[in-house]
């Protein structure tokens, strides 16, 4: 019988499955109402945890971490974070950050997210399993709240799906919360789902097709069009990048199965009236849902057409163009070091409001988040932290491309889909852990010291 052995590696590996399987399920006890902070609790309780944890196995059992390529990287961007937050003219709020808890505290455990799972874990196929059960649970809770029911209680009461931008402003769906946000979740997951099966040979991986569909459903029925460029940039690089003549056969059926959900979720239209099959028999309320779906697929063209040519309004992309000019316009006052974590609403103040023939009432969204995470890491940590972390994307793509033979190569179609989205993504800790995580895992076989060689051999176990 084996002896137990009490390692940084054992510790790493419980707490992987725990924030790859259960934490995307966690909303707390309130619903949206209190969401983010449920997610926050639970994420910093467990990583802190796990860090204490890990570092005494790691003292106890002599298995210091190394350090990789991208791993230094990180290691800059927490050092520009933590100049930017000393140095910062907003005082505590770098810490825990003035918008939703995206200041320093969580930047930092991210770091140590990475370089932890990056010395002391190697992927494997029980942690996409565990991804893919926590975000097919999502996906279903979605189903189910597109069809106008309420599981788990997460809108308060006598509200649902559907009455996002009449009764409140934000969109939420399933159990991520904001849209937006569950968008970069599906993001990384799908391609990473039908990675693993196109890059396996093994049998036992055709079941991460299930949840792939079921993400590539939701995805479109989403409407966010940030999740659809994802998906369809990572679509497209990953073709260049894994094609291999033995791997033809499964990427026919990848494209198959994804074609099959992009058409469903198109001939599907979900409104308060109900399901509604293609445009037959739609109730008078189901038509103008679908005629408004329709005009905003014809606006978001026109919007892409427009800035093709140079001309760029502030309405465009949700209204992203205008928080990007407004958010520039400040950036020179703090380039080098930015304004500290976290202080994007310490700098601008911006308020949109619409008023609501509906209900008579007037809804107001106040922006504290750049709205683009690259942005935000420029407005945050300034030019110097930007740099570190467009550092850690080239390296990891470059490794990416390196490594297309390996197995561990889907993971780099889920992230090339979530660098593409977040470009006009929030970037909340709703998500990041799990995407530092899956980052870390990217970079393992780089890092881990002396005994990589030994978890090497079980590394599809």
């Amino acid at each position: 019988m084996k002896k137990f052995e009490f390692s940084p590696d054992w510790i790493t590996d419980k707490y992987i499955y725990l924030m790859l399987g259960i934490f995307p399920l966690w909303t707390g006890f309130k619903g949206y109402s209190a969401i983010t902070l449920s997610k926050f609790l639970f994420f910093a309780i467990a990583t802190g945890l796990w860090v204490i944890a890990a570092v005494a196995a790691a003292f106890a059992a002599h298995k210091l971490p190394r350090i990789s390529k991208c791993g230094w990287c990180v290691a800059a961007l927490l050092a520009a974070a933590l100049v930017s937050a000393v140095f910062s003219p907003y005082g505590a709020d770098v810490w825990l950050g003035a918008g939703r808890y995206d200041g320093f505290l969580s930047l930092m455990l991210y770091g140590l997210i990475f370089l932890g799972v990056s010395s002391y874990a190697r992927p494997k196929f029980g942690y996409a399993a565990a991804l893919a059960f926590s975000v097919g649970i999502c996906c279903i809770v979605s189903i189910f709240q597109l069809l106008g029911h309420n599981p788990l209680g997460l809108f308060p009461s006598g509200l649902g799906y559907f009455d996002h931008g009449i009764k409140y402003s934000a969109q939420f769906l399933g159990n991520i919360g904001n849209v937006d946000v569950f968008g970069a979740l599906l993001c990384l997951a799908v391609p990473l789902f039908f990675g693993i099966y196109i890059c396996s040979g093994d049998k036992r991986t055709a079941w991460f097709l299930v949840p792939g569909v079921l993400g590539t459903f939701i995805s479109i029925e989403s409407g966010v069009a940030s999740v659809k460029l994802g998906l369809a940039a990572s679509l497209i690089v990953s073709l260049i990048v894994l094609i291999k003549k033995n791997r033809l056969k499964r990427l026919g059926i990848v494209l198959l199965a994804a074609a099959l959900a992009v058409a469903l979720a198109l001939c599907v239209n979900f409104t308060s009236d109900g399901v509604v099959f293609g445009k037959a028999g739609a109730s008078q309320s189901a038509s103008a849902a679908a005629e408004s779906s329709e005009g905003t697929q014809k606006s978001t063209s026109y919007e892409i057409g427009q800035m093709l040519h140079g001309h760029f309004e502030d309405s465009y992309g949700s209204g992203r163009i205008g928080i990007w000019r407004q958010l520039l316009a400040v950036y020179p006052e703090r380039p080098v070091i930015g304004g500290g974590p976290g202080t994007v609403a310490d700098r601008v103040e911006i308020d949109y409001s619409r008023y609501v023939e509906e209900t008579g009432k007037t809804l107001h969204t106040v922006v504290d988040n750049a709205h683009n995470e690259y942005l935000g890491y420029l407005m945050d940590e300034g030019a110097a932290g930007l740099a570190a972390y467009l550092a850690m994307v080239v390296l990891t793509f470059i490794r990416w491309v390196k490594r297309r033979n390996e197995i561990d190569a889907a993971v780099g179609c889920g992230m090339t889909a979530y660098w593409v989205q977040s470009f006009f993504g929030i970037g909340l800790c709703l998500v990041l852990p799990v995407i530092w995580l899956v980052w870390g895992l990217m970079w393992s076989s780089e890092s881990g010291g002396s005994n990589s060689r030994k978890r090497g051999k079980s590394k599809n176990g």
